[in-house]
């Protein structure tokens, strides 16, 4: 499934990125109602749509009613999913795969033809992996091998005027830590996406397998 998770608690955010990776869930992460919007515009712009939003339920104001009456009239068939802080995650999977078995029939989104995917895994198998299942999708896909390669590409990328709209990295990484990375790449690359890979080279080649 491809899952919008709004949650304003870094420590949760990593717990709920770890848990939904392990069920081989593809997520991007957003820490406000407005971080979300911008995401959510991108996603529109590419013909995609999130499966579920799961979002923290201490997040209570009257723009986050309106966030979700925009969710339910542009992604109509996409589960709303409050979570709250004193839930299990386990709850929160038991959730999410009823939502699956409902809407089966659907064929799950992948990147669209003619995108940009920036690939950051220190694994040589890992990063083949994503570089064949992408590039089969039609993507134009670069790989690095650490957080500071990566933000060298950024980098010689905002020269040339370019842009990924996917950025593909684990959690954490042996230079850094994934989720301030990929802040980093949103304050230049505000329409970017993320989809984590923090997985095992075993769960690895089962993730980035085409669905």
């Amino acid at each position: 499934m491809d899952i919008l998770v709004i949650e304003g608690a870094a420590s949760r955010r990593v717990a709920v990125a770890q848990y939904l990776l392990r069920a081989t869930h593809r997520v991007t992460i957003s820490s406000s109602i407005a971080e979300a919007r911008e995401i959510l515009q991108f996603i529109t712009k590419k013909s995609e749509m999130p499966d579920a939003v799961v979002i923290d339920d201490r997040i209570v104001s009257g723009d986050a009613t309106s966030f979700r009456e925009e969710i339910a009239d542009r992604f109509p068939e996409a589960a709303w999913v409050p979570l709250p802080s004193d839930r299990s995650l386990q709850w929160l999977g038991d959730w999410l795969q009823s939502t699956a078995n409902r809407t089966a029939a659907r064929r799950r989104r992948s990147v669209a033809r003619g995108s940009s995917v920036l690939v950051v895994e220190t694994s040589r198998a890992a990063r083949e992996a994503a570089h064949a299942r992408f590039a089969s999708e039609g993507a134009t896909v670069r790989t690095c091998s650490s957080f500071k390669g990566a933000r060298e590409t950024m980098a010689k990328w905002s020269v040339r005027k370019m842009r990924p709209d996917f950025i593909v990295s684990p959690i954490q990484g042996r230079d850094g830590d994934g989720i301030s990375f990929f802040l980093d790449a949103k304050r230049r690359f505000p329409d970017a996406r993320w989809i984590i890979s923090d997985a095992s080279e075993k769960e690895q080649t089962a993730l980035m397998r085409p669905v």
